[in-house]
C-alpha cells in the first residue's frame, strides 16, 4: 500500500485532519456498502490490520497481530527494558457503524507516535487495536481484551458464529494459531 494517506509527514500542524482522513478510509474496508461493518477476523478486518502495518513500519514501530487478532503496534522507548503506556481501543464494529466507532482510538494512537517525529521516549508506547470487542460476530463481547488480560477461558474457542464456524476455526482460518 503506497498511499500516502499512511505515511507520516513532518510536523503536527495537520495531524488532527490526517487523524479523520484516515478513519474515513479505514471505513472503507467493511462486509457492508451501507455504513461499515467489520467483525472478528472478517476480509476487511484483514485490510485495516494491513493498513496499520504500512503506518505502523512508516513510523518506527513493531507491528505483530497476536493469536486472538489484536493488532500491536509497538513503539520502543530509549531505555532498556523500560515501562509501558498501552493505548487502545478496538477494531470491530457493531453493524452499520460509523467511520469513528473504535477506530478513532487507535488512529489518534498512531498520531501521537508521529507527533513523536521519531523522538524516542523513557517508556514505550504500545497502540492496541482489539478484536472482537462489540462480540457481533461470535455473540461474546471483549474476546481481544479477555486474551491481552489473560482472562480468555479456553471454552470461547468452541462458541460459533450464525454459519457455525468455531472461534477456534475463524482464527485458524486467519492464519493465527489460538493455541499460541
Amino acid at each position: 500500500m503506497n498511499d500516502p494517506l499512511w505515511m507520516p509527514r513532518p510536523g503536527p500542524a495537520d495531524l488532527a485532519q490526517r487523524a479523520i482522513e484516515r478513519c474515513l478510509a479505514l471505513g472503507r474496508f467493511s462486509e457492508s456498502n451501507t455504513g461499515i461493518t467489520r467483525t472478528f477476523l472478517s476480509p476487511p478486518m484483514r485490510q485495516v490490520h494491513d493498513a496499520l502495518r504500512v503506518c505502523g513500519d512508516a513510523l518506527g514501530m513493531e507491528t505483530r497481530i497476536d493469536a486472538a487478532g489484536n493488532l500491536h503496534g509497538l513503539y520502543r522507548g530509549n531505555m532498556p527494558n523500560a515501562q509501558r503506556l498501552i493505548i487502545a481501543s478496538h477494531l470491530d464494529t457493531v453493524p452499520q457503524a460509523g467511520a469513528y466507532d473504535g477506530i478513532l482510538g487507535v488512529v489518534l494512537g498512531y498520531a501521537l507516535i508521529e507527533a513523536l517525529g521519531g523522538r524516542r521516549l523513557a517508556f514505550d508506547v504500545e497502540v492496541i487495536g482489539f478484536s472482537e470487542e462489540e462480540g457481533v460476530r461470535f455473540g461474546v463481547p471483549f474476546l481481544g481484551s479477555r486474551a491481552l488480560a489473560g482472562t480468555f477461558s479456553p471454552d470461547l474457542l468452541s462458541v460459533k458464529d450464525q454459519q457455525g464456524v468455531s472461534v477456534r476455526q475463524a482464527i485458524i482460518d486467519f492464519g493465527l494459531n489460538p493455541d499460541e
